[in-house]
């Protein structure tokens, strides 16, 4: 039998169909690769948005929760945040010292600088208390020494405490109220009905080197202050009071890989 090769016109004809085909795939890849220069900055700036936003929304969501102030306590986000919190005596009722004013906020630098007081941490109820300390229902207490400075809401006193020998079965909690099984105890003896809330922390925002960042600090004796954290890469940051109980922040964010890719944002933030 005589083996039959392929012809020299057949192996022309393989070779350019290789090459359209060759062809074909480096270009569909550099087309491939042009579209992703293109979109990767804009989805490095939506990415931005998203976790910039989320950020903020928690933060802003916690403004003015857990701010110790009287029966007579305003409720007016035009007007300036006292910061005489660093003379306040933990032992002391008197909690007229922070200015009396829980949403009260300070816009400086021509409003790339805001400052508030918000709690950052759980909360929870005294159920009842005896000799032996007190049942509690927890929202996130934490029993951690930096971060159990809690403000007691109770109408014979108000005052900051902090929890000792705190256990709990559970630490989380989606409906809380005074109607909930206890998961918790602690050794303090509290009034039963109390509320515990995490004494608030004096919260910056503003912007540095391209950052939208935050830091915060304790006005409780905890001292669980913070280092500024970065938020979100940004062009810039504008914050301006829209009435007594709202506040706007016009922030445009920016990819990290091409600052000429920008999108802008308006939000509302209302107590």
């Amino acid at each position: 039998m005589k083996n039959k090769g392929f012809t020299l016109t057949e192996l022309l004809v393989g070779i350019v169909v290789a090459m359209i085909t060759l062809l074909a795939i480096t270009s569909l890849f550099m087309t491939s690769n042009r579209v992703i220069q293109v979109v990767k900055p804009a989805s490095e700036a939506i990415e931005e948005v998203q976790t910039g936003l989320a950020t903020l929304d928690f933060v802003m969501s916690r403004w003015g929760v857990g701010f110790p102030c009287s029966n007579n306590c305003t409720f007016d986000a035009t007007q300036s945040c006292s910061t005489t919190f660093d003379s306040f005596n933990a032992s002391s009722t008197n909690i007229t010292v922070y200015g009396n004013n829980p949403i009260c906020m300070n816009i400086l630098n021509s409003g790339s600088e805001v400052q508030f007081f918000a709690s950052l941490g759980g909360s929870g109820f005294v159920k009842s208390s005896d000799k032996n300390g007190s049942q509690l229902i927890s929202c996130r207490l934490s029993s951690s020494s930096k971060n159990n400075c809690y403000f007691l809401f109770n109408p014979t006193f108000n005052g900051f405490i902090q929890l000792n020998g705190l256990s709990q079965s559970s630490s989380d909690c989606i409906d809380l109220d005074i109607t909930s099984q206890t998961n918790a105890t602690a050794s303090n003896q509290l009034p039963a009905g109390s509320l515990l809330v995490r004494a608030p922390h004096f919260i910056r925002i503003y912007v540095q080197d391209g950052w939208l960042r935050m830091d915060k600090k304790d006005i409780a004796p905890c001292n669980d202050n913070e280092n500024a954290v970065n938020i979100a890469r940004v062009k810039s940051f504008q914050a301006q009071s829209i009435n007594s109980r709202s506040v706007k922040f016009t922030i445009e964010f920016v990819s990290q890989t091409d600052p000429n890719k920008v999108f802008k944002v308006e939000r509302v933030y209302s107590r």
